[in-house]
């Protein structure tokens, strides 16, 4: 009850609930730093609508570059979900770090504006 109390005061973080044809897809929530904007989404698993995670993708990036107009989009993804890595490859996001946070690596991707311009337009 607090955590959505906080967010209506939180103008670095946003969180979104996406709906298609009268059903929940899946939400995205956005973190605004100086430069760079950080990214997750999670896909409603009992949807039965294809390329959800297509989806949510082209929504995020439109959202940071678009609306927010930020340069840089960010991601934190465990090394072993090759299924998600690859579909942020697939929009041109690229591993720029790797660390581990208790034994499990973590690869930070990022996609910069200027290298999807084909996406917004």
């Amino acid at each position: 009850k607090n955590f959505i109390k906080k967010l209506k005061y939180n103008t670095k973080k946003s969180y979104f609930c996406v709906i298609l044809d009268n059903q929940i897809i899946g939400n995205i929530n956005f973190y605004i730093r100086e430069n760079e904007i950080d990214f997750g989404f999670y896909a409603n698993p009992f949807s039965k609508i294809l390329g959800i995670g297509r989806i949510l993708e082209q929504i995020s990036i439109y959202y940071a570059f678009k609306i927010i107009n930020i340069p840089i989009l960010s991601l934190e993804i465990f090394s072993n979900n090759t299924q998600v890595i690859n579909l942020h490859r697939k929009f041109n996001f690229s591993i720029v770090q790797e660390f581990f946070i208790k034994k499990q690596k973590i690869l930070k991707m990022s996609l910069k504006q200027s290298d999807c311009k084909a996406l917004l337009s």
